[in-house]
């Protein structure tokens, strides 16, 4: 879970994945923001263009994490294609020598495990594109407790994490509801 007494010294950064996402990602926002600042940054350059990477995207997303908070640690969230964002921001933060307390994942599969359910064509390709790479800080899934996209598929509790990063390095958080409708009326901070 997220640790609450850390809240209100730094703010949290939600990323967002695509324009559909930001209602859900707002009212999660707003939910949280009762527990500390929370900001909620999309990957798009000054002048409204979107990367078209992985590492693009969230380059800007560090641009734009630092201008609000200069230093480190800092704690990352985002839900979907948003929570991959967060992951791969979170790599390049620590690349830099910044120190990454938390990378808070909802409904987020590993790009080398189950897909992401219904990224737009152009995420279908940066994830496609995109070489997933270990993270030297815990995460953090949430993970809805419904039923498997699939119908008669077995659902990995993981999402596909536990082939990248050692199992203690992932700590799951099952969240009741299926996924996207109920994200943010579900997710607790």
């Amino acid at each position: 879970m997220i640790d609450q007494t850390l809240a209100p010294q730094r703010p949290l950064f939600l990323v967002q994945d695509a324009p559909p996402g930001e209602e859900h990602l707002a009212m999660l926002a707003a939910r949280l923001a009762a527990h500390g600042p929370v900001h909620c940054l999309r990957a798009e350059t000054v002048d409204g263009l979107q990367p078209v990477t992985v590492e693009g995207m969230a380059a800007v997303v560090v641009q734009a994490v630092r201008r609000v908070q200069p230093a480190g640690p800092y704690r990352l969230a985002g839900c979907g294609f948003g929570g991959l964002l967060a992951y791969e921001t979170a790599i390049q933060l620590i690349g830099l020598d910044a120190p990454v307390e938390l990378v808070a994942l909802v409904d987020t599969p590993c790009p080398q495990g189950p897909q992401l359910s219904g990224p737009t064509s152009s995420h279908a390709q940066a994830i496609a594109d995109y070489l997933v790479q270990r993270i030297s800080v815990p995460i953090d899934l949430f993970v809805h407790a419904g039923p498997s996209d699939a119908p008669g598929a077995a659902r990995d509790p993981l999402l596909g994490w536990g082939g990248l990063l050692p199992r203690e390095m992932v700590r799951v958080s099952p969240v009741p509801g299926p996924s996207r409708s109920t994200q943010a009326a579900d997710v607790d901070a």
